[in-house]
Order: C-alpha cells, then sequence, then structure tokens
C-alpha cells in the first residue's frame, strides 16, 4: 500500500460508519468511472502503437492471440498422425485416400471415444460394437 493509501486508511479509522459508507459510495463511483474510461484510452494506445508499428490492430491481435486449433474430425486409419479439422482446403492424403477407396468422407471421421470401447475416464470396455456394428 503505498503511503498516500497508508494515510487514507488511518483517517478513516476515526470516521463514523455514515461517513464511511459515503465514502464507499463514493470510491465505488470513482473505480466504475475509471472501468468506462480504460477502454477508449486503451484503444487509443492500440491504435498509437499499431500506427507506429505499420500493422492493423486485427494483425496485431492475430500475431499476439492466434486462434487455438481444431480439434481433428478425420483421420488417415493407415497414418494416425494424419488428420484434419474439417475446415479449409481437403489435404492431400485424405483426397488420395478417397480416390483409391472410393470411400466417403464419413468413412474417415474421427470416431468418439465410446464407439472403440473407451470409457471418459479412459479405461478399454470389453465386447462393444464398432462402428460398423461388429
Amino acid at each position: 500500500m503505498s503511503a498516500m493509501a497508508e494515510s487514507v486508511a488511518q483517517a478513516m479509522e476515526s470516521l463514523p460508519p455514515a461517513e464511511l459508507a459515503e465514502l464507499a459510495r463514493h470510491a465505488q463511483k470513482i473505480i466504475e468511472d475509471r472501468k468506462v474510461a480504460f477502454w477508449p484510452e486503451a484503444k487509443a494506445a492500440v491504435d498509437k502503437l499499431c500506427e507506429a508499428s505499420g500493422v492493423t490492430p486485427a494483425q496485431l491481435f492475430a500475431r499476439l492471440y492466434p486462434p487455438a486449433p481444431l480439434p481433428p474430425k478425420y483421420v488417415n486409419p493407415d497414418d494416425l498422425t494424419q488428420t484434419w479439422s474439417g475446415r479449409g482446403k481437403e489435404p492431400a492424403w485424405l483426397v488420395a485416400l478417397r480416390a483409391k477407396t472410393g470411400k466417403g468422407l464419413s468413412d474417415y471421421l474421427v470416431a468418439p471415444p465410446e464407439a472403440v470401447g473407451v470409457t471418459s475416464e479412459g479405461e478399454v470396455v470389453e465386447g462393444v460394437p464398432g462402428p460398423d456394428g461388429e
């Protein structure tokens, strides 16, 4: 706590409850006003930084906070390291595999854990039928 804050805290000790309540309401109003004022000030600071750096705010934030990668939706059954989220261009491995096998996109969906005999706790369950019912 700063020296000023300590001084104010000491002075508050001698105030009657009604004055303390009024002081608390006043302090809360100041806090709310500062929160409202923060956003325009922050935007101005970001705009100034971007202008000096030659980038747009969108470029700055995209670089600083890239979107989280999407979980895989499709997988190559022959190479489980090859996955695709289903967004963007279909990967070459999937195009080639579909052309070779004649199967549809849905045949390469990542199976949910329940479909392959694994509980949500990670335990393997015996005798659970696969996606084709066997």
